[in-house]
């Protein structure tokens, strides 16, 4: 199985990137070299990652998503919160299961990927409205990053959220997500990033939207070091907590290789934006 490798490949390096676009774009082709060469063992989740890594019918449709990608990386849009001063690493690790009222989000998320129609209203139980759509419930960890998904996955439908279950806008949506994504995200970062998935999930999905407060060189550098020789990328940090994810070869997980595999391509697609946007600055600002 081929991938078609969409990053643009022909941008103008800037001097004040320390961390090499060359050498993002090396590790990235390494993993999706991997992925073609294991992809039997890939399930739903890796080649899930993959796609957001390459922006295959519906989800898993690359173009769709890249025509839904913000072009422009801002700062300051969201809410910074600090961390969770109370949490530890088993209170992360204890959050990989996204239930709500006993219901998982998976449910949710393939309800209204299979049975919304384009452009018309888009399918919402009574459930996946209140798991969802419910602004003012904060949740955490894969429940909230996932109410995130579900969204993305709202908008690349062209499905409408019907009025009734409508009480705030995509952008709002997004921004209170995102302020409390990040939240988590420097928890995880503090607390020596115990859990290695959950944490490339929050920089990919918030990353797509544009807040660039997800990268950093610190965090470019920590995924980078994660990544196998292979291309490939395990569940968790060692001798933390057993993997749960599906294991392919070299320890490696289909869901972490895929999440590693976007974040590279997200931390590409933001320094090509960057370098690119200030050659332009600087060649018709003389």
């Amino acid at each position: 199985m081929k991938f078609l490798f969409v990053i643009s490949l022909f941008l103008v390096p800037y001097k004040s990137i320390q961390i090499s676009l060359d050498d993002l774009r090396f590790r990235l082709r390494r993993t999706i070299d991997f992925f073609e060469e294991k992809y039997t063992q890939f399930g739903f989740d890796g080649a899930f990652g993959l796609t957001l890594a390459e922006v295959q019918n519906s989800l898993l449709n690359p173009k769709r998503w890249s025509d839904t990608l913000k072009n422009v990386f801002t700062e300051g849009n969201i809410e910074i919160l600090g961390i969770y001063k109370n949490w530890t690493v088993q209170k992360i690790l204890q959050q990989k299961k996204a239930v709500y009222k006993g219901v998982k989000s998976d449910r949710c998320l393939v309800e209204i990927l299979n049975m919304s129609a384009f452009n018309g209203y888009c399918y919402i139980s009574n459930i996946c409205s209140e798991m969802m759509l419910d602004v003012f419930r904060i949740d955490t960890g894969y429940l909230l990053t996932h109410r995130l998904l579900y969204l993305q996955i709202q908008r690349l439908q062209g499905c409408k959220i019907p009025d009734e279950y409508r009480s705030t806008s995509f952008n709002d949506y997004t921004e209170k997500f995102c302020s409390y994504i990040y939240k988590e995200a420097k928890t995880n970062e503090y607390l020596g990033y115990p859990y290695h998935d959950i944490f490339m999930e929050q920089v990919v999905l918030c990353g797509m939207e544009g807040y660039s407060e997800f990268i950093s060189e610190e965090w470019i550098s920590e995924v980078i070091r994660w990544q196998n020789p292979h291309g490939c990328y395990e569940s968790i940090a060692k001798n933390k907590s057993k993997r749960t994810s599906t294991l392919i070869d070299y320890g490696c997980s289909d869901h972490s290789t895929g999440l590693g595999a976007a974040a590279l391509a997200l931390y590409y697609r933001y320094f090509h934006n960057t370098s690119f946007q200030n050659h332009y600055n600087t060649l018709y600002s003389k």
